[in-house]
């Protein structure tokens, strides 16, 4: 027997987000990691000396500030995303409006890209956040 506001249907989709969240989590820290050490070694070597080094220091520095801001961005939205997702799968208002507000900006800046692949999870979570707010899918969340 489910308690009033639980909802099945809640706790996987909430578990599912928590796991594709994490596997964008561990993308985003080898992104800053990788590119990071990249950079670190271009710049590095570049200290030698010789021709070029000036340029080569500054490709360095381009590199691996470029792999930790894109890490560093990938790391915090894929944080919100495990809030939500554990909100989600609490059956919590709060993540439900939320998690339409968050995959609603996600669905615009997928259009924006022209991202075919992120349009239909991104649309469809959305839906299923504001399906439940309204109390239209399940119990309305509390």
């Amino acid at each position: 027997m489910q308690n009033q506001g639980e909802f099945v249907a809640d706790k996987v989709i909430g578990i599912l987000v928590i796991v594709l969240s994490s596997c964008v989590l561990v993308c985003g820290v080898s992104i800053a990691a990788g590119l990071g050490l990249i950079g670190a070694g271009i710049f590095g070597a570049a200290r030698g000396g010789g021709v070029g080094a000036a340029e080569a220091a500054t490709a360095g520095s381009i590199v691996g500030l470029t792999g930790v801001a894109l890490g560093g961005l990938l790391i915090v939205s894929s944080g919100i995303s495990i809030l939500i997702g554990w909100g989600i799968s609490k059956s919590a208002k709060w993540a439900f409006l939320v998690g339409a507000v968050w995959y609603g900006l996600g669905l615009v800046a997928n259009f924006v890209q022209f991202n075919v692949l992120g349009l239909l999870p991104t649309a469809g979570l959305l839906v299923y956040c504001v399906l439940r707010l309204s109390g239209s899918l399940g119990p309305k969340p509390a």
